[in-house]
């Protein structure tokens, strides 16, 4: 259906027509009254409009997710909710409100011995104490959610932690184990198509080699990741590459 179509659209990258799709899914949905389809149409929603860079209406359209998957008590859509909330939130700069998200949808998938769960909410506990400075308790959380998706074989969710990690480890000084790091992610991104991903991390590394003083390389690395983010229409990644 319409859902599906969204996600494919998504996936490539046309976040506007994605909308669009979603929007109209929603519609229906709300018509149908059905609880989990309306919650799930909003949280697709949500996440396209964070990935514009429309926060305000992200925030409210997950809220509404959050609300209805909280009446309907369904612990395993509550978590997931909590997450795109505790993403949002780290997106404002407001950190300790997203770890606090996070924290809680991370509770429920280990209540619930929900592997994936625990596996992103592993990943993003991760990338909020990167935000917040705690460097150490960040690749902690990074390592631990990589075990689990390399035995799930999630390439998507490994490419995203192995490109975090070679942050950290740039974070740290360790610039040779960095680029390693960052390379074996934006090879598996390339492989699998992940656009968004391919953007963060060679903005990644086009900031490691300024710190090397490679200026040329790094510049290239920066407009390509720009390219990417503006056909994307992904407002915040945009400005990041700009700065």
């Amino acid at each position: 259906g319409l859902n599906n179509l969204a996600t494919v659209v998504y996936e490539k990258g046309d976040y506007k027509k994605a909308r669009e799709l979603i929007e109209e899914t929603l519609e229906i949905d709300r018509d149908s009254g059905d609880p989990s389809k309306i919650s799930f149409s909003l949280i697709n929603l949500g996440t396209v409009a964070r990935l514009q860079g429309d926060y305000k209406t992200a925030q409210k359209l997950l809220e509404e997710s959050l609300s209805i998957r909280k009446k309907a008590k369904n612990k395993f859509a509550i978590s997931s909710s909590l997450n795109t909330l505790g993403i949002l939130h780290l997106n404002l700069g407001e950190y300790e409100k997203a770890k606090a998200y996070i924290r809680e949808g991370l509770d429920i998938s280990e209540e619930l011995g929900n592997k994936y769960g625990i596996a992103d909410g592993f990943s993003l506990m991760g990338n909020v104490e990167v935000a917040l400075g705690n460097i150490k308790s960040a690749e902690k959380f990074q390592k631990e959610s990589l075990a689990i998706f390399e035995e799930m074989g999630k390439k998507n969710k490994i490419a995203d932690c192995y490109s975090t990690l070679g942050f950290i480890a740039h974070q740290n000084d360790d610039k040779i184990k960095a680029l390693e790091l960052l390379e074996k992610g934006l090879e598996l991104q390339r492989a699998i198509g992940d656009k968004f991903g391919i953007a963060q991390t060679l903005q990644r590394i086009g900031s490691l080699k300024i710190s090397n003083g490679i200026y040329p390389e790094a510049e290239a690395l920066l407009e390509e990741s720009l390219a990417i983010r503006e056909k994307l229409g992904h407002k915040g990644g945009t400005a990041e590459c700009l700065n």
